[in-house]
């Protein structure tokens, strides 16, 4: 998984696969039958262990606004600056044309951190804590939407922006404006 997310699909030889498993080709395709097999298997284990493991310690309803705020920081806080990046991420930037088999992969893992960010908006809708008139799926997929970039401008390096002013600014959109009488 960690050469993916370092190298790209395409940038990643066969020698890196073997340097980084400990494995020969011929143990490698006999496992997962081809490198796009093995890619296919990197991105489920991408999904369940960081995608699913994120978004369900950080975007739970109950959790609010803090719990999409944690959920954005995250991005930068659990691996130093600049990281690898996202897999999901960079996968789906790679490839035009993605394998059919890692195309609905990545939009299984970008479906359901929009749901998660969706749940979350309407429990803060509920509670009065974000702006009646907004427009619940319009701000799901925009989050999405900022949080994907973030994760490509945090692999690319060196950040020459402050990522947690950026979120709280975001962030600050959402919530109730005075209306003036």
């Amino acid at each position: 998984m960690a050469c993916f997310r370092e190298h790209g699909y395409d940038s990643t030889s066969v020698r890196d696969l073997e340097a980084a498993t400990g494995l020969k080709a011929t143990s490698l395709y006999n496992a997962f039958g081809s490198k796009a097999g093995l890619f296919n298997a990197a991105l489920d284990r991408y999904h369940r262990d960081v995608v699913e493991r994120r978004v369900n310690e950080h975007l739970r309803p109950a959790l609010g606004l803090a719990g999409i705020r944690s959920f954005l920081v995250s991005t930068y806080t659990v691996e130093p600056l600049p990281t690898h990046g996202c897999l999901v991420a960079s996968s789906a930037a790679e490839f035009a044309d993605l394998d059919p088999r890692a195309r609905e992969r990545v939009e299984h893992s970008l479906r359901l951190t929009r749901d998660a960010l969706a749940r979350s908006l309407e429990a803060l809708r509920q509670a009065g804590e974000i702006d009646p008139v907004i427009d619940l799926a319009a701000a799901a997929d925009a989050l999405l939407i900022f949080y994907e970039g973030m994760l490509t401008m945090l692999r690319t390096g060196p950040v020459t922006v402050d990522p947690t002013r950026a979120i709280d600014a975001t962030l600050a959109l959402l919530q109730p404006r005075k209306r003036k009488r």
